[in-house]
């Protein structure tokens, strides 16, 4: 390999900047009963009564439960009314 095919290999494409693509943080919709606990500072038991009180709205895939943050948030703060 020539000295000349060695800086071009180096070059970037055309049509490419060669400053690093910074992924974005993915910012998960949904969570599961244990991420769910851990988020607010509770045990899943809590979460769980919560789900089968219907106080905590949730949806059931396979054999766990997954809770939209929106909805843990909504719920938090409720319960942070009250104390």
């Amino acid at each position: 390999m020539s000295e000349m095919e060695i800086l071009e290999s180096d070059r970037p494409h055309k049509g490419i900047s060669s400053t690093a693509v910074q992924p974005l943080p993915i910012q998960p919709i949904a969570v599961t009963i244990v991420q769910a606990a851990k988020l607010i500072g509770t045990n899943d038991k809590q979460i769980r009564r919560a789900i089968y009180a219907r106080e905590l709205p949730a949806v059931r895939l396979g054999k766990s439960y997954s809770i939209a943050v929106a909805d843990l948030t909504k719920w938090f703060e409720r319960k942070k009314r009250f104390v």
